[in-house]
């Protein structure tokens, strides 16, 4: 006795075509309309076939060189309308970021205790004016306000 298996036909993959496709930045969702297939069925055979997974896989490290290539080609040149097109694409592609220095210095014009002291006073009043919400319209009551600005003359 034969068994029959249900659902659709297993759809056949070109294993060099998926590497083309990938190698030129193909999304799986893209690669699955190439070959006429849902996204879900690309990522289970790229999870299931480790054949599959090997042309992706090569694929995306040939799209990955030839942009690293183009960057460098672009940043040796003295062309600068593709610049910004190859940085995006580093951050996305390559996982670069840009790098934020945390290691400044600044020179205090004041002792540190002073600059801490009024650093302190003002994170406090920030936060007195936060629980103490106001009508929209009324003056303030907050008697750190009335003495910080000297009231209007007639």
């Amino acid at each position: 006795m034969t068994t029959e298996r249900g659902g659709r036909p297993k759809v056949e993959f070109d294993l060099e075509e998926v590497e083309n496709l990938a190698a030129l930045g193909c999304t799986q969702a893209e690669i699955a309309a190439f070959f006429g297939c849902s996204r879900q069925t690309v990522e289970r055979r790229a999870h299931d076939d480790q054949e599959f997974r090997d042309a992706l896989d090569r694929g995306m490290t040939a799209a990955k060189l030839s942009l690293r290539r183009r960057m460098i080609a672009i940043a040796e040149s003295e062309r600068n309308d593709a610049g910004k097109m190859a940085i995006w694409l580093s951050k996305q592609w390559l996982a670069m970021r840009d790098k934020v220095d945390t290691n400044s210095t600044i020179e205090l014009k004041q002792d540190p205790a002073t600059v801490r002291a009024t650093i302190v006073e003002r994170l406090r009043m920030l936060h007195a004016n936060r629980e103490s919400p106001q009508d929209e319209g009324s003056p303030s009551d907050s008697s750190s306000e009335a003495s910080a600005s000297p009231a209007p003359e007639p």
